[in-house]
C-alpha cells in the first residue's frame, strides 16, 4: 500500500514539473547576438499577441549591444523586458522623441500597463529631443536596475530640445527601484532633464538622477502630479545657462504638484512656484536630507525642512535655511 502511494506521488510531481517547465518554455522569449529566439527586441516583442495577467511573458534579453536605429520600442501589458545586467545588456538607438509632441515622445523605449523593464541599459543618443524611457499613460510600471540615458546634441534655436533619462507622462503610475537616469547635453542647446513627470505618480527607491551640461539643467523636474523619494541622490550640473535645480517643482491649472524626499541627497538648487496665476500650490517637503543648493519658494510655492542639513553638516530651519 504504501509502495503505491509513493508511485502515484512521483507520478504526480513529474506531471507538475513537467506542466511548470512546458509553461516557462512558452512564456520565455529569448533575444541573443545568436542562438536565440530573436536577435532584435522589437521583433520578439512584436511577437507577443496573448499576454495577459494569467499569461504573462519575460522577454530575457542575452549579453550585447543591441541597435534599434531610430524605430521606438513599446512594451506590452503583462511583458517583462529582463536584461542580463546593466553593464551587460545595452539598447542603443537615435529615436526623436519630439516627433509626438505636444506629449512629448516616444522615447527609444516606451513603457505600458504592467510592464516591468528590468538590469539593462538604455541610451538614446538623438541630436535634439531625446528620451531614453517614456511613460504615457502607462499605470503600475516597474523600472528596477535599470541605467537610463538621454545624450547628445540640441539646437537651442528650436526652443524646446529636452533630454530626458525618464519623462512619464498622462497620468502614469511607475515605480523607479534602483535606477540611474541621466541627461547629458552636449553643447548646451538642450534642456536636460534625469526625471521628467507631468500629469502622474512616481516613486523613486535608491536611485540616481541627473542632469548635465544642457541649457537648463533639471534633475527631477515635475510639472504637476506627485513624485515620492527615497534614498536616492538628485543632482545638476554644468549647465551653460547657468541654471541647475535640483529639484523644479511648478503647478498649474489649478492642479497642485507634490514632491516629497526623504533620506536622499539634493545637489542644485530646489524651487517651487504656480506658473500661471490659478493659486494652484506647488509643495516640496524635505526629510533628514542633504540640501547643497539655493531653496525658492515663488507664487504658491512652500518648501519645508524636516531635520535636514547642508554639506557641511549645518542644520536647516523649517524653510530650509541654515540655523544662525
Amino acid at each position: 500500500m504504501k509502495s503505491k502511494s509513493l508511485g502515484i506521488l512521483v507520478v504526480f510531481i513529474v506531471i507538475l514539473v513537467f506542466s511548470i517547465t512546458s509553461w516557462g518554455a512558452g512564456n520565455v522569449i529569448v533575444v541573443a547576438k545568436s542562438g536565440g529566439d530573436f536577435d532584435n527586441p522589437i521583433d520578439a516583442i512584436n511577437s507577443i499577441t496573448d499576454a495577459s495577467r494569467s499569461n504573462p511573458y519575460i522577454l530575457s534579453v542575452s549579453p550585447g549591444v543591441y541597435n534599434l536605429g531610430t524605430m521606438p520600442l513599446y512594451m506590452k501589458s503583462h511583458v517583462s523586458l529582463v536584461g542580463s545586467g546593466q553593464k551587460a545588456t545595452f539598447i542603443v538607438g537615435k529615436v526623436d522623441s519630439a516627433v509626438l509632441a505636444p506629449d512629448q515622445g516616444p522615447g527609444l523605449i516606451n513603457g505600458a500597463d504592467v510592464s516591468e523593464i528590468r538590469h539593462l541599459t538604455v541610451i538614446n543618443r538623438n541630436f535634439g529631443t531625446a528620451h531614453a524611457i517614456h511613460n504615457y499613460g502607462a499605470s503600475s510600471s516597474l523600472i528596477s536596475h535599470v541605467t537610463a540615458i538621454a545624450r547628445g546634441g540640441g539646437d537651442s534655436s528650436v526652443g524646446s530640445a529636452f533630454k530626458a533619462g525618464i519623462w512619464n507622462d498622462g497620468g502614469s503610475r511607475t515605480v523607479l527601484e534602483h535606477v540611474t537616469a541621466r541627461a547629458l547635453g552636449i553643447g548646451g542647446g538642450s534642456a536636460c532633464l534625469g526625471l521628467y513627470n507631468r500629469d502622474s505618480v512616481t516613486r523613486i527607491h535608491g536611485s540616481r538622477l541627473v542632469a548635465n551640461g544642457g541649457s537648463i539643467n533639471n534633475g527631477i523636474a515635475v510639472g504637476k502630479g506627485r513624485v515620492l523619494i527615497s534614498d536616492t541622490h538628485v543632482l545638476a550640473r554644468n549647465s551653460s545657462g547657468g541654471i541647475n535645480n535640483g529639484i523644479a517643482v511648478t503647478s498649474e491649472n489649478g492642479m497642485e504638484s507634490y514632491v516629497e524626499i526623504r533620506n536622499s541627497v539634493v545637489r542644485g538648487s530646489v524651487i517651487a512656484a504656480n506658473v500661471d496665476g490659478s493659486g494652484s500650490p506647488a509643495v516640496v517637503r524635505i526629510a533628514a536630507s542633504t540640501v547643497d543648493g539655493s531653496v525658492s519658494p515663488g507664487p504658491s510655492g512652500e518648501i519645508k525642512c524636516v531635520g535636514a542639513f547642508d554639506t557641511d553638516f549645518n542644520p536647516l530651519n523649517s524653510d530650509c535655511s541654515v540655523i544662525p
